[in-house]
């Protein structure tokens, strides 16, 4: 039997405004795809987008008849700061957003993958301490919990929901009440006083949950152009010109580019790489890089744009 479970809604904004819908369709056992519908309609484009996966998914949630969380959180597109949206918080290459609502695991994913991010995967011991020290809420008792990414496997092994290494070492996942040898059905959960917790996924709650997603930075052509190149001659021609991109920071970028900008996309491993596809891309007037979290930004998304 498929079922499946739906959510529309609209985002409010002043430009660029647009319609995301979403569903998530069952296939039994333990896999679904996701369907994303993007609508501009200042633009007229509607894209869809289909993703897939397999041992995120738990079947005790999504089961036909189940409804979609009746409250998810719904943040403004707005960029502050080091070009986070509002309501997140920037550290490194990354955008957090620490939520007080006592819930499920399955439903403080859902509500962060609603927001495009995943519940946050901690790669070091500086990571962990900015969730426990930084984001955690005042009016979240230092003895209550926060859920973050790392989950067990049915082959008894630890995972994150972003699909990044998970890293035992260097105090990241250490508890001074041990790692549990059975690791089915145990999610991790952070404490105000920075202490790790084991708990079941599904019989228990947490009183608050930390997402995080990649960085967008965008670069655009700078107006700084360098006339230090020689002109040709009657034999020769010109060298080609060079080319400088500067980041472009709020508020001289309120909000991210639309889709209706979009020229090409690619993998990259360094700005570079993606400046130089730009360089040679006709059209391309700025470039977006972003961390693949996955590979745990050791490899970047370019994606190239014909204006801001």
């Amino acid at each position: 039997m498929v079922a499946s479970l739906s959510l529309e809604s609209e985002i409010g904004c002043k430009t660029n405004c647009k319609t995301w819908s979403s569903k998530w369709i069952l296939a039994e056992p333990q896999t679904a795809v996701m369907h994303e519908r993007y609508n501009f309609p200042g633009a007229g484009i509607e894209t869809h987008a289909f993703r897939e996966t397999q041992s995120l998914v738990r079947p005790h949630l999504l089961t036909e008849g189940k409804s979609w969380p009746e409250v998810m959180p719904q943040l403004g597109g707005a960029l502050y700061g080091a070009g986070c949206e509002e309501g997140w918080t920037n550290f490194g290459l990354y955008c957090y957003h620490f939520r007080v609502n006592e819930t499920t695991f399955d439903t403080a994913w859902l509500a962060c993958e609603a927001m495009g991010g995943d519940l946050a995967s901690v790669w070091t011991l500086e990571e962990r301490k900015f969730i426990t020290d930084t984001l955690w809420q005042p009016v979240v008792s230092e003895t209550e919990f926060a859920w973050f990414g790392l989950h067990g496997t049915q082959d008894n092994t630890w995972a994150y929901l972003d699909k990044s290494d998970v890293i035992m070492t260097d105090g990241v996942l250490t508890s001074s009440s041990g790692v549990p040898a059975d690791k089915t059905n145990k999610c991790g959960a952070y404490m105000g006083t920075g202490g790790l917790a084991f708990l079941d996924c599904t019989a228990m709650t947490a009183q608050g949950y930390v997402c995080k997603k990649a960085l967008p930075r965008v670069f655009a052509t700078s107006s700084l152009l360098n006339h230090t190149i020689p002109a040709g001659t009657g034999l020769q021609p010109a060298p080609r010109g060079a080319q400088l991109f500067e980041r472009v920071w709020p508020p001289l970028l309120p909000t991210l580019p639309p889709a209706s900008h979009y020229l090409a996309e690619d993998d990259t491993d360094s700005e570079t790489g993606c400046a130089f596809r730009c360089f040679n891309v006709h059209g391309c007037k700025a470039f977006q890089v972003t961390c693949i979290t996955s590979d745990m930004c050791k490899s970047l998304t370019c994606t190239l744009l014909t204006q801001l």
